[in-house]
């Protein structure tokens, strides 16, 4: 059975990807704060900023592929950090393909579908990054010099996620669940635009992509929904009131960084290679029954 690292076990995306290819793979998970536990899996520390670490941990193991999750994904924390955000997501992502291409490892760096700035979608591979805050554009810097220093390497861009929440990271749905429980309003943007997946759709696309050919990949879902809308569907199928789910403008609110208005994603290359993400309907139905 091939050997597959995640980096990032402890989030939202790795979580997933942990317990998708468990099984399927020998899989190791790496942490940095947040030590768990998952069924099939090895879990183990590492500071992906210590390379040296790293390239140590790298040669003990010596896993078939590397999957880089680990990312600091609150643009607004980003926009404050700006050190921090590099290293962790561009310097280090930049260095671990690089040591992957020396130890000839299969490499796959999640990016984002906020390297766009949200004016020309839905956008292709074929579109050159454009992104409005710090976050976007270190995960656009990284994509660059990743393919750079590893041809070999797969990027994939995710869009906005949902699904169960790993032991210390949940997803968007959770707070509207939550809220609606105890009866609050929850405003949601009527003219902001995603291709969202379920995080079971995203993992299994992820370990489809290990075999595509490098370069760079969007993985968005097949329909391209507001917030709003998205919530309405949710709503439908959680039975929450739907007249808690508020519908507000992306456009009155000011936010720092700047929020793209749409950065929905052509997924077109990536489904012709077997991709197939669910439908948002019967992601969250499968979500809902566990």
């Amino acid at each position: 059975m091939k050997r597959l690292l995640i980096m990032g076990a402890s989030g939202f995306l790795g979580w997933n990807l942990c317990k998708e290819a468990s099984g399927k793979f020998e899989v190791m998970g790496s942490y940095f704060k947040n030590s768990l536990e998952i069924d099939g899996v090895r879990t183990l520390k590492l500071d992906i900023t210590d390379m040296s670490s790293v390239e140590k941990r790298l040669k003990e193991l010596s896993p078939y592929a590397v999957i880089n999750t680990v990312a600091l994904a609150s643009a607004g924390y980003c926009e404050k950090h700006r050190e921090k955000s590099e290293k962790i997501n561009k310097i280090a992502p930049v260095k671990l393909a690089e040591l992957c291409s020396k130890q000839d490892i299969t490499y796959l760096f999640t990016s984002t579908d906020l390297v766009f700035d949200g004016q020309n979608a839905p956008y292709s591979e074929m579109h050159e990054s454009s992104p409005i805050s710090i976050y976007g554009t270190h995960k656009a810097e990284a994509e660059e010099l990743i393919l750079k220093v590893n041809t070999k390497a797969k990027i994939c861009r995710m869009p906005l996620m949902f699904g169960l929440p790993s032991p210390v990271s949940g997803t968007f749905i959770q707070d509207i669940i939550e809220k609606n429980k105890r009866g609050e309003k929850c405003n949601l943007f009527t003219d902001e635009y995603r291709t969202p997946i379920g995080g079971k759709s995203a993992a299994k696309g992820l370990l489809k992509a290990l075999n595509f050919p490098g370069g760079i990949y969007n993985m968005g879902g097949k329909k391209i929904v507001s917030r709003y809308d998205f919530g309405i569907i949710l709503s439908k199928i959680y039975n929450l009131d739907k007249n808690l789910i508020i519908p507000s403008l992306q456009k009155e609110i000011k936010t720092l960084p700047a929020r793209p208005k749409d950065v929905s994603l052509n997924s077109s290359k990536a489904f012709t290679l077997g991709y197939s993400p669910l439908s948002i309907n019967k992601e969250l139905e499968e979500i809902k029954n566990g």
